[in-house]
């Protein structure tokens, strides 16, 4: 089917992507007689989890969610808007693996097809594109790669680390490594679990469970001896392999990877706790992972895990409880049994993000004191486990995480004065990753996640306490990006800024019906451990007076922008227009503001006084100084109808400045964030039909 769409303006949309800058118009023009195009309705799914992949998608309109599967639930981990893309990997040669996530629409949707075979025809003939392409695939892979671990990030830091390994799949009972045959490869688990077990039949011992972020077979080559053990996948697998000889000759090369490996020998060993054995079981028809702690004198402590569930128990052999604490919270029930002073076990039903620390009391038989079982009583946690720890980011130099961001905060700006001020990078680098990412502005921090104000049942306020209080300057209008593993995956939102100091960040959330994310934040108890990412985005500092239209959780614009007027750094007076249902967000914090001086404030309640129409904006256009500026957010239609008025009202375009908000998760709604002539003109086509694009002219 095809249709003489409007081609430049589909040729400026592609090159906002900037995958096809090496291009010449005649090149372009060749890709978009491939292209085809397709208005997609909300909750479409595009792409599949385990498909291959054989084509990349521009959003031209709309927004796409990225999101995963899992037992019994749903996790979206990203939101890709307008002029993003999706699906590129299948374009390179050589790449056409299968999808690692699913992929939908999350509102009217436009999406731009590219197959791959024509895109690579196209760039075999130019190879400046098959240069950026070759680039742009590499730094992915090893970013992802990267994100599994610091003996992953050392291994990506290796100038020839992309030609020492390959990406091997196995499905559900293939081996990966089998017991006797000469260690001639490390493995890295990226996706699946596996089994690791020695002898066959009814000799078979289960001794470990591997997940996405584990290596395996590394200490075959360390020792050089063969393999001790099989390993077998219990899921669809997915691995990179390493080659054994490459690997050898760096490990002799360099010290951070030697101490790496050491650490991971002895996790086979509990540190003076003697050893630990896993296998695998059942309870109530679902399948189980348990390991048992051989500790000194003689004390053992059974761990039980539902696969895929967030399901704990924990108990020490032979103890009798003489006391029991419980802490529910939404859904989530955790339980502490003492015995004298000592913890003897725990259960936990629901996400517990700090379980490893507190099971490490546990297993330590540290004493219990009173008031650990009253914090526990209090936040569901303990103090130990609440603390936000100063990680290392440079293992050969023991350089913390607060060096670095010190050093930037410093003035450092280039990856040569970083290793100048801290060091970090100058002896195995395999901490310069993480160094350019946090140049870059990607760089996530720990911090110590601490409700505070709630605004009504499903509104509340955060501040997210950054590692060593080692915050970055922020603005209005800037945001920053949470991240958190949920379910096993590393899911991450952004968020607008409402307030920002040396110690962290303040974001307000509204707890979406289908928020995965936004609803574990509001289940998480005080001092849970997140990762934030430096404020970016562009800062609201309007050249003179500003008008604020706000409407909703939009109102932290108003709020960011009237803590702005009280450090000084707006440029003339502010007024904020909230509308609100009810009781509004921040409804103290505003008016308190209003009474010093700090802006001026006018409130309107919908449910009482209706919708903001286009008079009651064009008063406020009339009233505002000459020249204002004109911030706008609120949700989709709120914005919309708001911005309509100002430009009939007579304000340019250049003075209008929107930020929208929506959640990334739950289910697919709305509509597109603006009007596109080819929504209407694709929506009285056939419907589910890829639409050919012609030539120019």
């Amino acid at each position: 089917m095809q249709h003489p769409f409007d081609v430049p303006l589909v040729t400026a949309a592609l090159a906002r992507t900037g995958l096809f800058d090496a291009l010449d118009a005649q090149a372009v023009d060749t890709l978009l007689s491939h292209c085809e195009i397709r208005l997609c309705p909300p909750g479409e799914v595009v792409l599949h989890e385990g498909q291959p992949g054989d084509a990349l998608y521009v959003v031209l309109e709309g927004a796409l969610q990225v999101f995963r599967d899992l037992a019994r639930s749903e996790v979206v981990l990203a939101r890709v808007p307008k002029g993003g893309h999706v699906g590129e990997q299948a374009l390179l040669p050589g790449g056409a693996r299968r999808r690692t996530a699913s992929v939908r629409a999350a509102a009217p949707t436009v999406l731009l097809r590219l197959p791959r075979e024509p895109f690579l025809e196209v760039v075999a003939r130019s190879e400046g594109l098959a240069a950026q392409l070759r680039d742009a695939g590499r730094a992915q892979l090893l970013d992802r790669v990267a994100e599994h671990g610091a003996l992953a990030r050392a291994l990506t830091a290796e100038p020839d680390f992309e030609d020492a390994f390959a990406e091997v799949e196995r499905a559900v009972g293939e081996k990966l490594i089998v017991e006797g045959a000469p260690a001639d490869a490390l493995y890295l688990i990226t996706k699946g679990f596996a089994e690791v077990y020695r002898g066959e039949g009814a000799g078979r011992v289960r001794l470990a469970r591997l997940s996405p972020g584990q290596c395996v077979g590394e200490l075959g080559l360390v020792h050089r001896r063969p393999r001790a053990a099989s390993v077998v996948a219990l899921s669809r697998l997915q691995a990179l392999r390493i080659d054994g000889d490459w690997f050898t000759r760096r490990y002799a090369a360099s010290p951070a990877l030697r101490a790496w490996i050491g650490t991971l020998e002895s996790a086979y060993r509990l540190a003076d706790r003697g050893f630990v054995t896993t296998h695998g079981g059942s309870w109530v028809g679902r399948d189980t992972l348990t390991s048992v702690y051989h500790l000194p004198q003689g004390r053992q402590v059974t761990v039980t895990q539902v696969v895929g569930e967030a399901v704990v128990d924990a108990q020490t052999a032979s103890a009798v409880p003489d006391q029991t604490l419980v802490h529910e919270r939404e859904g989530a029930r955790r339980t502490l049994m003492l015995q004298g002073d000592r913890l003897v076990g725990l259960d936990a039903i629901g996400p517990w993000p700090d379980l490893p620390a507190v099971m490490d009391r546990l297993l330590s038989g540290a004493p219990f004191a009173a008031q650990d079982a009253a914090d526990f009583q209090a936040t569901g946690t303990l103090p130990a486990a609440r603390k936000v720890a100063d990680p290392v980011l440079c293992a050969c130099l023991s350089v913390p995480h607060s060096a670095v961001r010190g050093a930037l905060r410093g003035g450092c700006s280039t990856l040569k004065a970083l290793k100048g001020k801290t060091g970090c990078g100058t002896v195995c680098g395999g901490c310069v990753p993480d160094l350019k990412a946090l140049l870059a502005g990607r760089g996530f921090a720990p911090a110590a996640l601490e409700p505070g104000a709630e605004h009504g049942p499903d509104v509340r306020t955060f501040f997210l306490g950054v590692e060593g209080g080692e915050a970055l300057p922020a603005a209005p209008g800037q945001h920053i990006e949470v991240r958190a593993h949920i379910g096993g995956d590393p899911v991450k939102r952004s968020y607008l800024l409402t307030g920002w100091r040396d110690a962290g960040y303040e974001i307000t959330v509204r707890r979406e019906p289908e928020g995965a994310f936004s609803g574990w934040l509001f289940a998480q108890p005080p001092g849970v451990t997140v990762e934030v990412s430096p404020p970016s985005g562009d800062a609201l500092l309007p050249p003179g007076a500003c008008v604020a239209f706000v409407a909703g959780v939009g109102a932290n614009a108003g709020l960011a922008l009237a803590r702005a007027s009280v450090e000084g750094r707006l440029a003339g007076p502010l007024v904020v227009h909230q509308s609100s249902r009810a009781a509004p967000v921040f409804e103290q914090a505003l008016a308190e503001l209003d009474v010093a001086g700090h802006l001026t404030l006018t409130r309107r309640t919908t449910a009482r006084e209706g919708r903001l129409g286009p008079a009651d904006v064009a008063a406020v256009v009339k009233a505002a100084p000459a020249g204002a500026h004109f911030v706008v957010c609120g949700p989709g239609t709120y914005n919309a109808d708001v911005i309509a008025a100002l430009q009939a009202a007579g304000v340019e375009g250049r003075r209008i400045q929107p930020l929208v908000f929506g959640h990334a998760g739950g289910p697919p709604a709305g509509a597109p964030d603006e009007d596109a002539s080819w929504v209407d003109s694709l929506a009285d086509m056939a419907k589910g039909a890829w639409v050919r694009l012609l030539g120019r002219g």
